[in-house]
């Protein structure tokens, strides 16, 4: 699933794109009144305001009878999870690259030239999450790897791969 346009929904011309949408996400959160962004006691963490941003729960009644894919809460929550700690690990994370609900799965990935990493959060619990790794090497092959449940820190150890930071 792509959103194109939630403007409507975010009540602002400049969310026609995943960064419009953030942004405007961010105004909407933030409060003129206590001059705070977030309640007391919260940790900050862009990505999973831009997880939310780009996957807003007002939308998912008219996205899937539309018959569109959404990620269900479980995977959301699966991401907000580890990237919530991936903050607090590599607090200068580049954002994801790409963005993808399919079938209730929520996808997530980094890409640079010739290395990409997709963090793959599944719809439920009887399945387990995963960290896809690819790197295209000299002669066009592809040299693959998965890992099963991994944690923030593996996740930051293969961002940092991704962008020849490791």
């Amino acid at each position: 699933m792509i959103l194109t346009n939630v403007a409507p929904v975010l009540s602002s011309s400049s969310a026609i794109s995943r960064e419009g949408a953030v942004a405007d996400f961010i105004q909407s959160r933030s409060s003129i009144a206590t001059g705070s962004l977030l309640p007391e006691g919260s940790a900050f963490s862009w990505q999973v305001l831009e997880l939310d941003a780009t996957f807003p729960e007002i939308l998912r009644p008219d996205i899937m009878k539309r018959d569109g894919d959404f990620p269900t809460r479980h995977a959301l929550d699966t991401a907000r999870s580890l990237c919530s700690n991936l903050d607090r690990i590599l607090p200068n994370v580049v954002s994801f690259s790409d963005l993808e609900a399919f079938e209730g799965d929520l996808l997530l990935h980094w890409r640079s030239d010739s290395r990409s990493v997709t963090l793959i959060c599944p719809s439920d619990s009887t399945r387990r999450t995963k960290l896809y790794r690819e790197q295209v090497q000299t002669g066009g092959s592809l040299k693959t790897d998965i890992a099963p449940d991994p944690r923030a820190s593996d996740l930051a150890r293969e961002i940092k791969w991704v962008w020849n930071r490791a």
